[in-house]
């Protein structure tokens, strides 16, 4: 029997799945002769493999069931090589009907209780499919239904094993499946990855020399919007920059085709009783009067404030709401949000300034982010990083150079 190295996931799952049915542990010697009893089974189990991959499952499953008896009827823990088929059905008769129906599946009786091989298929489906060999055949009732076929080859030769026989006959079939059946790697990343966008959310301070107040919010609020709507085309422009004057309706307006369809105004306040008017109530107003679907994008606010702009058809997103929705989006989504928030800082409001910063916070916290062009330019003699190739409409003199080593920056 060639040998299968198992991976870590797999040396840790199967004993503790065996473990439900054996206190004998892997390495408990096994007789020359029960050897050879074992090696004929697993023979024939692997001559079947390739035609009819549950004949392994069948196989694991008489070998659990004939241990399960055997915590209740010890001379099945010693093995008897001379057991019969028939002797086998005699001391464990076979349950042929249940509640006035027939039964397919293998179920037999001892001591007053009953011992089957149905559930016993679904917990060894459940282990490979854990253990990511998604073609494992998952058709309990057929399986289970085709046991008499294998009466002879397996059933029989499961209940003449002892218990560290029947242990390692386990070990060695599972290792089989384990080995022909290809694992799928392509349903699950084995890589964890950050969830950048919720971290910039949370944990990214809003507030630095050199940046304009809102900024980095309104950044915000334009990668959620990028994220949340693609279909949308989201037209911004700089935080002291006024809407009116840019014939837009709010801080981010949403497009599809020629027809504004959403409008978001950012506000990186506590919004409450004292100034939502002040605020918030010109937004209300227009929002009101053209039917255009109003956001009030803001840090946090109160019932009255919440009340308000419901009343003015104003939609209330606050950060809080934001990573609600935010922790439902998978990876690629949230980290589209996180380079719209960087699109915003370079391409929008065109600071260097604050795009060096968010490259190091996003850094420091994934240091392998594809954080666009900027790893193509790390220089050889270390992290030098020309902010100039975000900015392609700008003057070389607008550019600056900086260097991110070991979370601190210099220029």
């Amino acid at each position: 029997m060639a040998r299968y190295r198992r991976s870590d996931k797999e040396k840790d799952a199967i004993p503790r799945f065996l473990s439900e049915f054996f206190t004998e542990p892997a390495s408990a010697k096994v007789s020359p002769g029960e050897r050879e009893a074992l090696h004929a089974v697993y023979a024939f189990v692997e001559s079947k493999f390739g035609s009819a991959k549950y004949v392994l499952g069948l196989a694991v499953d008489f070998c659990l069931l004939a241990q399960q008896i055997s915590s209740i009827d010890k001379r099945l823990a010693g093995g008897d090589p001379n057991l019969t088929k028939a002797e086998l059905f005699q001391r464990y008769p076979r349950m042929t009907e249940d509640a006035g129906r027939p039964l397919n599946t293998l179920t037999l009786e001892f001591g007053g209780l009953r011992f089957g091989i149905r559930q016993i298929d679904n917990l060894v489906l459940s282990l490979f499919q854990s253990l990511g060999r998604t073609s494992y055949p998952s058709s309990a009732p057929y399986t289970t239904g085709q046991w008499a076929k294998y009466a002879d080859d397996l059933l029989a030769p499961s209940f003449r094993l002892s218990t560290s026989a029947r242990r390692r006959l386990c070990e060695d079939l599972i290792d089989l499946g384990l080995q022909r059946i290809t694992e799928n790697r392509f349903y699950a990343t084995r890589i964890e990855r950050e969830r950048l966008f919720e971290r910039l959310v949370k944990d990214y301070p809003r507030g630095a020399r050199g940046e304009n107040a809102g900024m980095v919010f309104q950044g915000i609020a334009y990668g959620f919007f990028r994220a949340d709507s693609p279909h949308l085309s989201l037209v911004t422009d700089k935080v002291r920059t006024g809407s009116k004057r840019q014939k837009r309706f709010g801080d981010v307006d949403g497009y599809y085709g020629l027809h504004l369809e959403l409008s978001i105004e950012v506000k990186d306040l506590a919004i409450d009783a004292s100034n939502v008017e002040k605020e918030l109530s010109a937004f209300c107003l227009e929002s009101r009067n053209s039917g255009i679907k109003g956001i009030a994008f803001v840090r946090t606010c109160d019932e009255h404030a919440s009340n308000y702009l419901q009343n003015s058809g104003v939609v209330t997103m606050t950060q809080a709401s934001v990573l609600d929705v935010v922790q439902l989006w998978d990876w690629q989504k949230q980290d589209i949000a996180v380079h719209g928030l960087m699109h915003y800082l370079a391409h929008i409001e065109e600071n260097p300034e604050a795009v060096k910063r968010f490259l190091t916070f996003v850094r420091e916290i994934e240091p392998t982010h594809d954080s666009g062009p900027v790893r193509n330019l790390v220089s050889a003699s270390g992290d030098r990083i020309a902010l100039i190739a975000f900015f392609p409409k700008w003057r070389v003199t607008h550019g600056c150079f900086f260097t991110i080593t070991g979370g601190a920056t210099r220029e």
